[in-house]
């Protein structure tokens, strides 16, 4: 809904009461009216922005403060959200570009060979071999279609054997796919579906990772409907990963240097 004119001028008055205090510069935050929040919640965005929300009725020297006790706080989280940030390469489409199959390095290879694109051993090392006429013509999409071939090949061949330790007997296997899913998710299980689908950058972590985002995504496929996290979720993970919260962290990590298909 629109910020009525009571709202605005409340907006303007705390703005202006963190301005005169000094603790907050004019370019580093932004005061939202909320009806919908705590009295008071600041948030941080990766460029190290605050948003102020309260909600009214409240006195500007309040939320002043409230925020100069949380000064050193919000300081280390500006610092830890920057630490998060994505930060995905863009790639150029030319020999010798690097690109990573399950943690390992392949080199781009482009060939005036027509066919399907290929990962193949050199003396010097793994190539991603691909049609040069292919790339001309699809750009990035040639590559995003090999992940999404390949990944499915290795989900296919590894998913039986965790399933059958996660649901021995209970239900069949729900269906796999690998496709684009966003830059955010790396797997999400679709309940009316019966489905499991992973997103194609994932292939390029490590197996390790794969495999426990593999087991995340399965482990919500033996949940009730509506129930997607909990002691019992994360209870059926540890059952066959004792090292899945350890691997989620590492795996969360390294999203953030992947490559999601930009180029140049």
């Amino acid at each position: 809904m629109p910020s009525s004119a009571q709202d605005l001028a409340l907006a303007e008055l705390i703005r202006q009461a963190l301005l005169d205090d000094g603790v907050l510069a004019a370019e580093d935050f932004a005061v939202v009216i909320s009806n919908r929040r705590k009295n008071i919640v600041i948030t941080t965005d990766v460029s190290g922005r605050h948003t102020v929300r309260v909600r009214p009725p409240i006195a500007p020297q309040r939320v002043v403060d409230f925020v100069r006790n949380k000064a050193a706080e919000l300081e280390r989280n500006a610092i830890k959200v920057a630490k998060m940030a994505p930060r995905h390469p863009v790639k150029q489409l030319v020999g010798g570009e690097e690109f990573t199959w399950l943690g390992q390095t392949m080199r781009l290879h482009l060939t005036e060979q027509e066919g399907p694109a290929r990962r193949v051993r050199h003396e010097s090392g793994w190539q991603l071999v691909v049609s040069a006429a292919d790339v001309r013509d699809r750009g990035a999409g040639v590559l995003t279609d090999w992940y999404c071939r390949e990944g499915l090949a290795w989900v296919e061949r590894n998913a039986p054997s965790w399933w059958r330790r996660m649901a021995p007997g209970s239900r069949a296997q729900p269906g796999l796919d690998v496709r684009d899913l966003g830059k955010v998710r790396a797997g999400v299980f679709n309940g009316r579906g019966d489905q499991v689908a992973f997103h194609w950058p994932l292939f390029q972590l490590p197996a390790a990772l794969c495999e426990y985002v593999l087991v995340h995504e399965l482990a919500h496929a033996t949940r009730p409907p509506g129930k997607p996290h909990g002691p019992e979720f994360w209870a059926c993970v540890k059952r066959v990963m004792p090292d899945g919260r350890r691997r989620q962290r590492l795996m969360r990590q390294a999203w953030l240097d992947l490559w999601i298909g930009a180029t140049r």
